[in-house]
């Protein structure tokens, strides 16, 4: 069953940004919770002030986007949303960002999406990051009492 609720498919997507980008236990790839949300912010910073577009450029330029199997895709998030992209010449993803900006109303939209995404993989982060904090709190206790 396709799930048409844009709310549930952005904190959907904004987890999978994040698990995509966490470094697995015993991993050198991958950052931990509080450098996911040092790139997200970063992420939504260019996303609010320059656009789509920008955010785009700015993904695939950058070399903590994950490696290229689990690169964050903006036009599958989009797509998901079920925003028609339809591409420019040669349908790549660059001509489908692009002619997005034909339509204004589809690009504000998606760009409210991606917003809604990235603030949703901004609170997972910050969760796990609390979470992350939270156990080597617990860990330094435990060996207080030890010496203790």
């Amino acid at each position: 069953m396709a799930q048409n609720n844009i709310d549930f498919i952005a904190a959907k997507s904004g987890f999978d940004i994040v698990d995509k980008l966490m470094k697995p236990e015993g991993s050198k790839e991958g950052m931990k919770p509080k450098e996911i949300e040092s790139f997200i912010n970063k992420s939504l910073g260019v996303l609010s002030s320059n656009g789509v577009y920008a955010l785009w450029l700015y993904l695939k330029a950058s070399n903590k986007n994950g490696n290229r199997n689990n690169r964050i895709d903006v036009v599958k998030i989009l797509e998901e949303c079920n925003i028609e992209i339809e591409s420019g010449v040669g349908g790549s993803e660059e001509g489908k960002i692009i002619n997005l900006s034909t339509d204004i109303r589809k690009l504000l939209f998606a760009k409210q999406v991606l917003e809604q995404t990235f603030i949703y993989a901004r609170y997972r982060a910050k969760s796990l990051n609390a979470g992350e904090r939270g156990n080597s709190e617990e860990e330094e206790n435990a060996d207080e009492e030890k010496r203790e």
